[in-house]
């Protein structure tokens, strides 16, 4: 949906905080191949998402493409109508969410007593498996492994606003616009498709009120082709009181010579009870569960954190004070 060279190139450092007991399973992989769990936007901690995004499109669409009175503004009223009486893609989507920050405070007392873990993971050219995706083509839908890119998430509203806008002149406009021999049906059926890539844009708008995440996303979206069975992708766990649909995504780097590069860069652990436990266990964990490389047990000190490299995995704890 999405590609690297639009405004939502991924930031470049990747962060997923979470529970002690997610590292585990996360970090655990064969020949390279780990796992991650996308959960469903829906059930996110933010009660607004998707809804910000979906608004303001509905807004832009309202006021550029409703209000013409032409063949355009008749096409796009019936493409709404027809998005409100269908399932919509929107309802399936899965994303697994990374911070830019290694160390961030509000993150930390998310997880209260306990000492959270930030992973890093080393995201440029990885591969995905267990999930369809709905920018792939139908005949593709057997590999194992599909591209995915990660996406920056947009906070400032200006912002969103000028991407709508110049979307809308630069894909909907210009098809509508063209000179090119096509039908009316075929151009209605192009546009109809520039209208789900607009609409996909959702799940990366967010309040301004998130601004200090430096959110950037991995979006997954299994339900999207008709006729598939992807009900196996799907599972459910408890967490918070909630029950969250989610998905098992395995992810391995890209190939260097004959060695696959590691998914996993660094482990930060938070602020919290037993943070001194936790490092020493991860380091643990490190030393006789991943692929032996050059490690260096000394203890670098930073100015807000201190680190070993083990098996080429920087294994940090934060100095941030903390109480839960």
């Amino acid at each position: 949906l999405i590609r690297p060279d639009s405004k939502f190139q991924g930031q470049g450092k990747y962060f997923h905080y979470t529970s002690l007991e997610s590292c585990i399973n996360m970090l655990k992989h064969t020949d390279g191949e780990f796992e991650i769990w996308a959960s469903h936007l829906s059930f996110l901690n933010d009660k607004e998402e998707l809804i910000n995004g979906m608004k303001l499109i509905d807004r832009k669409v309202e006021d550029l493409l409703l209000s013409k009175g032409d063949t355009l503004s008749d096409w796009i009223e019936e493409y709404q109508e027809g998005r409100m009486n269908e399932d919509n893609l929107l309802d399936d989507i899965y994303v697994v969410c990374f911070c830019s920050k290694r160390s961030l405070l509000s993150q930390w007392k998310y997880y209260g007593k306990n000492s959270g873990i930030a992973i890093e993971y080393n995201l440029d050219f990885c591969e995905y498996s267990g999930y369809i995706a709905s920018n792939i083509p139908f005949k593709n839908m057997n590999q194992e492994y599909l591209p995915n890119y990660v996406n920056k998430v947009i906070y400032d509203n200006m912002e969103k606003q000028e991407i709508i806008d110049a979307f809308i002149k630069e894909h909907i406009y210009k098809i509508y616009n063209s000179d090119a021999e096509q039908s009316d049906i075929e151009k209605k059926r192009c546009i109809y498709r520039q209208m789900d890539k607009l609409y996909s844009l959702a799940p990366l708008f967010k309040h301004d009120s998130f601004q200090e995440e430096n959110e950037s996303r991995l979006l997954f979206f299994p339900l999207s082709i008709k006729g598939c069975e992807t009900g196996k992708l799907v599972n459910y766990r408890s967490s918070d009181g909630k029950i969250v649909p989610y998905m098992k995504i395995k992810i391995r780097g890209r190939m260097e010579g004959t060695k696959r590069e590691s998914v996993i860069k660094s482990l930060t652990v938070g602020p919290g009870q037993n943070q001194d436990l936790i490092f020493e266990a991860l380091k643990h964990l490190v030393i006789n569960k991943f692929p032996k490389k050059n490690s260096r047990f000394q203890m670098i000190q930073r100015k807000d954190y201190s680190y070993v490299n083990v098996n080429g995995i920087e294994i940090r704890k934060v100095s941030t004070p903390f109480r839960g």
